[in-house]
């Protein structure tokens, strides 16, 4: 997969808000190889992952497995620091 704006690709996209329904039978690799973006249901997945160490360096940049978490001070670089520290500090410019 290749993409620039996740986000901007995203806002474009169908979400769902109602009539949820668990399905609990298996779902298997044919089914989601032939789900097409113009369906009607979509997936929310709960797989087990084996993601090899040698991996991690590779994809660094651009996780295959994104979590959900907190970001504190003791996990941010030096260099997200510093650049957090100047965009917190700058006033809005307006343009006239």
């Amino acid at each position: 997969m290749h993409a620039n704006n996740l986000y901007g690709l995203i806002t474009y996209k169908k979400l769902p808000f109602e009539n949820f329904k668990w399905h609990y039978s298996k779902i298997d690799e044919k089914i989601i190889l032939n789900y097409k973006n113009k369906d009607n249901i979509g997936f929310i997945l709960k797989i087990n992952l084996e993601y090899s160490t040698k991996l991690y360096d590779l994809h660094k940049n651009y996780p295959l497995t994104p979590e959900i978490m907190t970001i504190n001070k003791n996990i941010l670089s030096d260099i997200q620091k510093k650049n957090k520290n100047s965009i917190m500090t700058k006033k809005p410019q307006i343009r006239k």
